[in-house]
């Protein structure tokens, strides 16, 4: 390391937990006051600056978190992180993710310019599952699918199940993808429109094996649920005026339908809305919606919306946010305050905990 990288402050010099009541419609509403914050004391995660934050954080179910540095060496930070030391696992890595929620990490590793996909099992051993040439496009769905593009093809396989699957030549030409959790669909950005594929036989009754769904408001702006039945898409809004409409696609019923639109006012000064990122929270039909420009500092905005398209803004604003494995919430870097407002040191990675419906 460096000498500037060694007088970095902490990247994580606190976790702080809020507790955010259920209001009307089962969707989570602030306390009076705002929601409750209590600090957790945590041990620093990576000795670098928050801003460029160096990568993703991923939880296992225990709340063990999974992270590389920007330098390549691995750690995991057992439990909930509130009292555990880092854990060094590994270096040389590009990223990061538990398999199947803790039984085992998924990584890439450099290996000159190309990257190795490789399964690091629970008792230290590893594997090679195969090469990629788009490391940033690697998932990991909870279904215990591995999936990532190799010269336009879809390359996937099950390292527990020792099931493996290609498609040669459909990712050719697409600027991301998502596989949906059980590996029987694809969507995928092309074009700048979103497109479906199903990956399995087409049965009698199914739907069609490939469609265009519609225009997308940005290569990233899509996200399966958990079960895969439904993958929510954000399309460029009408009228020339810039923001967007959220829509959701039934796999069931191979429907798609308007969800909801940002209303006016939601970036603030800056203009219409632009959308960040899309995540389902896991075993809730709640998405968990980023919308960029809505703060001074230039930080996003959360928004819960349910499949009735009813949505709450949540009363705090940061960075990229994670869900947490259970769907309780999700973690956010935020900016150097906590979602109290209060100016609490160095930029930091903060947990929201949403209250349930009763």
């Amino acid at each position: 390391m460096s000498g500037a990288a060694a007088r970095r402050p902490p990247l994580l010099p606190a976790l702080l937990l809020a507790a955010v009541l259920a209001g009307a419609c089962g969707l989570p509403a602030p306390a009076a006051g705002g929601p409750a914050v209590r600090p957790l004391p945590s041990r620093p995660l990576e000795p670098a600056r928050i801003a460029p934050f160096p990568g993703p954080l991923d939880l296992a179910r225990d709340g063990s978190a999974l992270w590389v540095t920007p330098a390549g060496d691995v750690y995991v930070q057992e439990g909930s992180g509130a009292r555990a030391a880092p854990r060094f696992v590994a270096r040389g890595w590009r990223a990061a993710f538990w398999y199947r929620g803790g039984l085992g990490i998924v990584g890439l590793r450099s290996r000159g310019e190309s990257f190795q996909v490789v399964y690091r099992l629970p008792g230290g051993g590893q594997e090679t599952l195969g090469t990629t040439d788009a490391p940033a496009q690697v998932q990991v769905t909870a279904g215990g699918w591995v999936a990532w593009p190799l010269a336009g093809d879809l390359e996937m396989a099950d390292p527990v199940t020792e099931s493996r699957s290609r498609r040669p030549g459909l990712l050719r030409g697409a600027e991301r993808f998502r596989l949906a959790p059980d590996g029987r669909q694809v969507a995928l950005a092309r074009a700048g429109r979103l497109e479906r594929v199903t990956l399995t036989p087409a049965g009698r009754g199914s739907g069609p094996e490939a469609e265009t769904l519609g225009p997308l408001a940005g290569a990233a702006a899509f996200a399966w649920s958990a079960d895969g039945r439904w993958l929510a898409w954000a399309a460029p809004a009408g009228g020339g005026e810039g923001g967007f409409d959220l829509r959701l696609y039934d796999a069931r019923r191979h429907r798609q339908r308007p969800l909801w639109r940002p209303p006016a006012g939601a970036a603030g000064a800056g203009g219409a809305a632009a959308v960040a990122a899309l995540h389902w929270l896991p075993g809730r039909p709640l998405l968990l919606v980023e919308t960029g420009g809505g703060s001074a500092a230039g930080g996003r905005l959360y928004w819960l919306v349910d499949l009735a398209g009813r949505a709450r803004r949540l009363p705090f604003g940061g960075g990229e946010a994670w869900p947490l494995p259970d769907g309780s919430g999700f973690l956010f870097a935020g900016p150097p305050r906590g979602p109290a407002g209060r100016a609490e040191g160095q930029p930091g990675v903060w947990a929201v905990r949403l209250g349930g419906s009763g």
